[in-house]
């Protein structure tokens, strides 16, 4: 009876890391149509019953990940968005009440979106990606207000 379960234990470790095996790396840059890096929020790949993102570095450039940072994709067809992609401003000041009752004045910079709605979410997204092998998928999309 010990051996069955550490069989079957083995088993479910090799069938785990099995899975992982099949994954392809993905990479790119997320640009706006005239070219200027988008330099901040992630690419997200979505398939029915499955979600990976990559975060997108100052430069535009990603790596896509799926059970941990930059690990890649299963094979398959995915709707691809963009979430976060936003320009810092100036900090934006209020007034909240604070532990015991005191007022404090809170500080937090002002986000301003950069890209056109449309591509942030996958119900609205037009962005496809066939994942076959490992690939490098550039992105262009319209600026905000379009």
């Amino acid at each position: 009876m010990m051996r069955f379960i550490m069989i079957s234990v083995m088993l479910c470790f090799v069938m785990a890391f099995a899975g992982c095996s099949g994954h392809k790396q993905v990479k790119g840059k997320v640009t706006l149509t005239d070219g200027t890096p988008i330099g901040r929020g992630h690419v997200v790949f979505e398939k029915e019953g499955f979600s990976a993102n990559g975060e997108i570095k100052e430069d535009g450039s990603y790596v896509m990940g799926s059970l941990k940072a930059n690990d890649g994709l299963p094979p398959g067809e995915y709707t691809v968005y963009i979430t976060g992609a936003t320009k810092v401003g100036k900090n934006v000041s209020f007034q909240t009440l604070g532990g015991g009752g005191q007022m404090q004045t809170v500080s937090i910079p002002s986000l301003t979106p950069i890209i056109a709605k449309k591509y942030t979410s996958a119900q609205t997204s037009d962005l496809r990606c066939k994942v076959e092998k490992s690939m490098t998928f550039d992105i262009s999309v319209e600026p905000y207000g379009l």
